[in-house]
């Protein structure tokens, strides 16, 4: 499996979600775009999180096999 490739792409869309996230915090308005906007941010580091975590346990899990 293209597992580095995969991980980077993951690492790149948690780094900017984190960016996005920190900036909206600054710029928040209350308007519905940017509850969307958070919303849709957190569930993306949320399953970029999760990608990250279960693809090492898998990475680990067949090192031992």
């Amino acid at each position: 499996m293209i597992w580095p490739l995969i991980r980077t792409c993951l690492v790149i869309a948690l780094l900017t979600t984190t960016f996005n996230l920190g900036r909206m915090s600054v710029e928040f308005s209350g308007a519905g775009s940017d509850w969307t906007v958070v919303i849709l941010s957190i569930i993306v580091l949320i399953t970029s999180l999760i990608g990250l975590a279960v693809g090492e346990l898998v990475r680990n899990a067949s090192k031992k096999n």
